[in-house]
């Protein structure tokens, strides 16, 4: 698939290929707000396809494909820590008053890093109060009227 014809849409795309959420990419791509119709526009089959073609370009560079970088999570949790070598591919080489050991990476992290990538988390709630004409404050002010 080309690139998509409206330049937001884009730069929308390219976002959500690049690990942003919805609403930060919304927001990144120049539009304003976010939420209800940062998930609309995710939802549009040419956005999700561009996605995918993105993201699949990313994996061939990195030689590396999606399922391969879920599966090495996937074996970090669930080694056991005596499975830690020198020259275990998956473990990081630490160093100690007693020379260099290996360890597994911080299994929340890659726990939460999978979340992620797996599209598991729920989205972010934020809460908002406008102060403005026409935010919470004028509207009690009215009532009051």
């Amino acid at each position: 698939m080309p690139v998509l014809e409206n330049p937001r849409h884009e730069a929308f795309a390219q976002g959500l290929a690049s690990g942003l959420t919805a609403v930060e990419a919304y927001k990144r791509a120049g539009y304003r707000g976010g939420g209800a119709n940062a998930w609309r526009l995710h939802g549009t089959e040419e956005v999700r396809a561009r996605v995918r073609e993105l993201q699949e370009i990313t994996s061939a560079r990195a030689g590396m494909s999606r399922e391969e970088a879920v599966a090495m999570c996937i074996e970090i949790l669930k080694a056991p820590p005596s499975a830690a070598h020198l020259e275990h591919p998956l473990c990081e080489l630490k160093m100690g008053k007693d020379g260099p050991y290996a360890i597994f990476p911080d299994k929340r992290g890659v726990m939460e890093r999978l979340a992620k990538m797996l599209g598991w988390d729920e989205p972010e709630k934020h809460d908002v109060q406008m102060t403005g004409p026409r935010g919470v404050l004028a509207g009690v002010m009215r009532r009051k009227n």
